[in-house]
């Protein structure tokens, strides 16, 4: 039997809940953000969650642990 590495579910958590704030934070009649600072840091965080989670997925398809039956 192949060992399974499934989803990282922290860190889709994590890009949920800090996409969620982003979204939250953006005007759209003036198209900015009413805390342009801390939304800088949630887009860093947001783009660094998905880079691992790209990554823990390609190196599991890479090895043949995940996609194969």
């Amino acid at each position: 039997m192949k060992s399974f590495k499934g989803v990282n579910f922290f860190l889709l958590i994590i890009v949920f809940v800090l996409g969620k704030e982003i979204i939250e934070h953006f005007d759209p009649v003036t198209k900015t953000f009413s805390k342009p600072a801390i939304d800088v840091l949630y887009g860093l965080v947001i783009v660094l969650s998905l880079v691992f989670l790209i990554r823990d997925w390609w190196m599991g398809r890479k090895a043949g642990q995940i996609g194969e039956d």
